[in-house]
């Protein structure tokens, strides 16, 4: 039998780049007191006190950090608070660090006063982020998916008010077979920093399959963490009734796809690229599940031929100047059979960019389908006692005899969340995996 203990702190922001060093105890609890509710997810807080408290809401400002702990003693143990002083501890303990995006009070006529504080995680802010993109590489400067990525954390820093998100050490530094990443040129209009990390990890980018991420914390801070989706190794295997309990098993064709009617954007006359893709053997299985796919790869299409042609292009042109014809096409991928063109005028030019629109296009449409075109096994489950053991991102082999999956019949399933539910009957923590292509071919 275990009793919890849970600690939840306030630091209050400062400036406009620094928390003040001085923390306040929001919470300090063992699982006996019945006036709390707090539901934390890997992104989001919430906590609710009820009844009479002496807390001074005025005390809450927006931005604030919120850091919570917890952990579980067992019966006959002393319970000790939790030393967030010490690094060993810390480590043990940490649950979520946020920031405090608001604050409720509640005073109803009938039933309890309700405090209810809300906030969501630095890394889940930070990561909104709106910034451009110019990576251009020449002859002197190059970029890659890594470099790039790297360089997008940092300008998202300096508008972080202190709350960083950092470059995993673990992450690789070279492909699946030890050599360099391949050189690109990646360029955008403002976009979401997540949404850039999401087209950086992708084949046409890394060279090398693709990639994906999550962000995990420590003591230390905020990490993003990057691999490769087809080289994954399952993490441990998680049994059912001593990892887990309570399992409830989906299986479905949810946000199953197998068409997609592509949006490529526009040509230089500014008229529309569309094309598709399918997958026969999906649609003959599951039945035809499209989805329309917007997919403006003619941006940087352009970007690309008018930084790596200087003179070629007037600023405001999308087509090649008359005196640079013929004028040599300057997007090359031997993957798809893209190699440079001589073109000699502007609908020969149009006639190439809307081709290799294209091929860049059903590239991608494959790649999402090829991860979307299964039926899918989802699990939600219990842990015994809360914990804060397991990875959100990582893949777990999941055996779960009451259904049946023992031996070969084991599934690996990405943990996508995890909830943290903190009340009177304790502290529970809920998971809820998926099944992906990735871990499918596991």
């Amino acid at each position: 039998m275990y009793r919890s203990i849970v600690k939840v702190i306030q630091y209050p922001k400062e400036t406009e780049t620094t928390w003040s060093s001085t923390s306040s105890e929001i919470l300090n609890t063992i699982d006996t007191q019945t006036d709390l509710n707090m539901q934390v997810k890997s992104d989001s807080f919430q906590l609710q006190l009820f009844g009479e408290t002496t807390i001074n809401f005025e005390s809450f400002g927006l931005d604030d950090k919120i850091e919570v702990f917890a952990k579980n003693v067992a019966d006959g143990e002393d319970i000790t608070e939790i030393d967030t002083e010490n690094s060993t501890a810390f480590d043990a303990t940490f649950v979520f660090s946020g920031v405090l995006n608001n604050w409720k009070y509640n005073n109803p006529p009938e039933g309890s006063r309700q405090f209810i504080i809300q906030g969501m995680s630095v890394s889940e802010r930070l990561l909104k982020t709106m910034l451009p993109a110019g990576y251009i590489s020449r002859d002197t400067t190059t970029y890659n998916s890594t470099t790039i990525i790297q360089n997008l954390l940092e300008l998202m820093n300096d508008k972080a008010g202190g709350k960083n998100l950092y470059w995993d050490s673990n992450n690789p530094s070279v492909n699946s077979f030890g050599n360099a990443f391949t050189t690109i040129s990646y360029a955008v209009e403002y976009k979401p920093v997540y949404q850039q990390i999401a087209d950086l990890s992708k084949d046409e980018y890394t060279g090398d399959g693709a990639y994906y991420y999550y962000v995990r914390s420590d003591i230390t801070g905020n990490y993003i963490v990057w691999k490769k989706r087809n080289q994954l190794i399952v993490d441990s295997t998680l049994v059912e009734n001593t990892h887990f309990v309570n399992p409830q098993v989906e299986y479905g064709v949810w946000d199953t796809v197998n068409y997609l009617i592509i949006n490529a954007g526009k040509d230089p006359k500014g008229n529309g690229i569309l094309t598709f893709y399918y997958d026969v053997g999906s649609m003959g299985e599951l039945g035809t599940r499209s989805k329309y796919f917007p997919l403006d790869v003619s941006e940087s299409l352009h970007k690309h031929e008018q930084s790596n042609s200087v003179g070629d292009f007037s600023e405001n042109s999308r087509l090649p100047a008359a005196a640079s014809y013929p004028y040599s096409t300057k997007f090359v991928d031997p993957k798809l059979s893209i190699v440079s063109e001589d073109v000699d005028d502007d609908a020969e030019y149009v006639d190439w960019f809307r081709r290799t629109a294209k091929k860049i296009a059903r590239a991608n449409g494959k790649a999402y389908v090829d991860r979307y075109k299964y039926a899918r096994f989802k699990l939600k489950a219990e842990a015994p006692v809360g914990t804060n053991s397991l990875v959100v991102g990582n893949v777990y082999a999941i055996e779960c005899p009451s259904i049946g999956w023992t031996g070969s019949a084991k599934k690996n399933l990405r943990l996508i969340d995890v909830k943290h539910l903190i009340n009177g009957d304790g502290w529970n923590s809920e998971y809820e995996f998926e099944q992906d292509w990735e871990a499918v071919l596991i």
